[in-house]
């Protein structure tokens, strides 16, 4: 039995640091780039993005709001490509 991670509606592009644009379809992607490379590993968004993506990969219904609040990691951090994800206006708990 194969386990998949429901992919996200829209996809999530940040603009990296080195000036590439990369896209996020799923929160199993979302979980590693946080734990593996995201550039500022701390604060309160950077960590509810890390649970609920963390969720994500154990319940379907964590999807939603696991994408929402990496959203909002990436607009803290400053690496929310400009003009794509319109969404997040709410802030996830």
């Amino acid at each position: 039995m194969i386990h998949t991670t429901p992919t996200w509606n829209e996809p999530v592009e940040l603009k990296l640091q080195c000036g590439l644009t990369r896209s996020f379809k799923e929160a199993y992607d979302a979980l590693y780039f946080l734990e593996e490379e995201w550039p500022v590993r701390h604060g309160a968004a950077y960590q509810r993005a890390k649970r609920w993506c963390g969720m994500a990969l154990e319940t379907d219904r964590a999807s939603d709001i696991a994408r929402k609040a990496f959203v909002e990691a990436a607009r803290k951090a400053g690496l929310l490509d400009k003009g794509s994800t319109p969404d997040s206006a709410n802030d996830p708990e």
